[in-house]
């Protein structure tokens, strides 16, 4: 595990058959936080997830970090990080997503079209617009960021 001077890892999925891989999120050693359990759909390569939720005074925000290999089953992903936002908006908490999924944002197809219908339901919005990765002569964008637009208020970016 990676130490962070000032940081402590809140939360992490470690893959236990593919091995020296997974996803992790580091808080600041003085933010109050709990973890919020996503053992009921993290499978590996198809959705690794992690997830902390901060406790700020006036606000509580949920910091979700996902990852779907390119390999992994894209309608398992799709199913099951569906029904887990579905859980998170019963615990009424904005939003920061962040990862790579493995999808091209840059452009139109079915897949990234797939992934933006929910977006206005769970009030997301995309951030990031430009390359974050250039593959042999290739631009892609496979990172992304989503916030609850109303966060945006309260955190500036």
């Amino acid at each position: 595990m990676m130490l962070i001077e000032y940081y402590k890892c809140g939360t992490k999925f470690c893959r236990q058959q593919f091995k020296n891989v997974g996803v992790c999120i580091f808080v600041y050693e003085s933010i109050d936080f709990d973890i919020i359990s996503t053992h009921c759909v993290c499978k590996e390569k198809d959705l690794e997830i992690c997830v902390v939720k901060i406790n700020l005074p006036k606000i509580k925000i949920a910091i979700l970090t996902i990852y779907r290999s390119p390999t992994g089953n894209y309608n398992y992903f799709l199913r099951k990080s569906d029904s887990f936002l579905n859980l998170l908006c019963t615990k009424k908490m904005e939003f920061i997503i962040c990862g790579d999924i493995n999808v091209s944002y840059l452009y139109c197809h079915n897949r990234r079209q797939q992934l933006d219908i929910p977006l206005p339901l769970y009030n997301l919005k995309s951030t990031i617009n430009f390359p974050t990765r250039i593959l042999v002569q290739v631009l892609r964008l496979i990172t992304f960021l989503l916030i609850y637009h109303e966060i945006l208020l309260y955190i500036p970016l």
